[in-house]
């Protein structure tokens, strides 16, 4: 893909993503996202019984 005359990286990247189709993806770029979104969401679990985050969540329930 060349660069169009006055576009920029993010507009061409964007336009290149929103192109992009789940079947153009090869089954392991898939497979690699799952299991990292998976493990995104159990640190994020995780971290959210943490006292630090119990601490963080009041305070910022009181400002």
């Amino acid at each position: 893909m060349l660069p169009a005359a006055g576009v920029d990286a993010t507009t061409r990247l964007a336009k290149h993503v929103a192109a992009t189709r789940y079947t153009d993806l090869p089954t392991t770029t898939i497979h690699a996202f799952k299991r990292a979104f998976q493990d995104h969401l159990t640190c994020a679990i995780a971290g959210s019984a943490m006292p630090v985050s119990r601490a963080l969540l009041e305070y910022f329930q009181q400002t």
